[in-house]
């Protein structure tokens, strides 16, 4: 049988040559991102400082016009509720129109559901609790949360413990996604 011949070392010494000269253009490369990337979190540093100091004076001058205009806590906390719930709603409701929820008239959680929700946390000397979420029952990963909500109604309340804090839990609204049947029906 015949051998192939084995490469001389001239051609081993530049095939080296050129793999060396592979793995410097590479690293070049690598730098090159690099820096690219450190340029571009450096600016985004600057920005998010900068978006900081502008947040701390933004509170520090509401806080001084609210001191100063003498007006009561409960009115301005019910006026932000309801701009939050204006918002929430018309996000709500977009999201809706593109994802084809329409209301559940069953008014009873179940698998297939898109629960919206509120919750307090009555134990707790300030609220933590959670002020809307719309959420599909296939999304909810707490054991004991989906249990409790599964065959729930529209204006029930459960408790449960939601990372080591106790909320109390109102089921606002049931959606479900339109099949196609209602689809057809509504065209």
């Amino acid at each position: 049988m015949k051998q192939n011949k084995a490469p001389s070392t001239k051609d081993r010494i530049r095939e080296l040559e050129v793999a060396m000269q592979n793995t410097q253009m590479a690293m070049q490369m690598s730098q090159m991102m690099v820096k690219h990337l450190t340029d571009q979190f450096q600016t985004f540093q600057n920005d998010l400082g900068s978006t900081m100091g502008m947040l701390n004076d933004f509170q520090y001058r509401t806080l001084a016009m609210l001191e100063l205009g003498n007006f009561k806590t409960e009115d301005i906390d019910a006026k932000a509720e309801e701009f939050k719930l204006k918002d929430f709603n018309k996000a709500s409701d977009k999201e809706d129109e593109i994802k084809g929820y329409i209301n559940d008239d069953t008014g009873i959680v179940n698998e297939d559901s898109i629960v919206i929700l509120t919750s307090s946390t009555p134990d707790l000397e300030e609220d933590q609790g959670i002020f809307r979420s719309k959420f599909p029952m296939s999304e909810c990963l707490t054991p004991e949360l989906r249990e409790s909500l599964l065959g729930s109604k529209v204006g029930d309340s459960i408790f449960s413990d939601l990372s080591g804090i106790n909320h109390k839990i109102t089921i606002l609204g049931i959606k479900k996604v339109k099949d196609k049947k209602e689809e057809e029906k509504g065209e």
